[in-house]
C-alpha cells in the first residue's frame, strides 16, 4: 500500500460584527469564557449549521465547486435558520 501525501490549509478570518456568522451570539471583547455561545456555537444535537467538507485532486478546484454549487441545489441547508435555544 501506497502513502500519498495531501496538504491541507486551514484559514481563519476575524470580522469586525456585532455577532458570529452563523448564531446571534455577541463577539463583544472583554467578556467572560464561555459567555457568548447559544446552541449553534456549542453544536448540540439537532441545531445547525451542518458541516460539509468536499476534496479533491490538485488543481480540481473548479470540479470541487461545481459538487458543492450541486449540492447547494438539491438540498435546502443553505437557506434554513436555526432556532435560538436557549443553553
Amino acid at each position: 500500500m501506497a502513502w500519498e501525501i495531501v496538504v491541507g490549509i486551514e484559514t481563519h478570518t476575524q470580522l469586525l460584527t456585532k455577532s458570529k456568522m452563523f448564531s446571534g451570539a455577541s463577539t463583544a471583547f472583554g467578556a467572560p469564557p464561555n459567555s457568548q455561545a447559544c446552541a449553534v456555537d456549542v453544536a448540540l444535537p439537532g441545531v445547525l449549521p451542518v458541516g460539509l467538507q468536499i476534496m479533491g485532486y490538485h488543481f480540481a478546484e473548479a470540479r470541487m465547486l461545481g459538487a458543492a454549487h450541486q449540492y447547494q441545489r438539491a438540498t435546502d441547508w443553505h437557506r434554513r435558520v436555526p432556532k435560538e435555544t436557549p443553553l
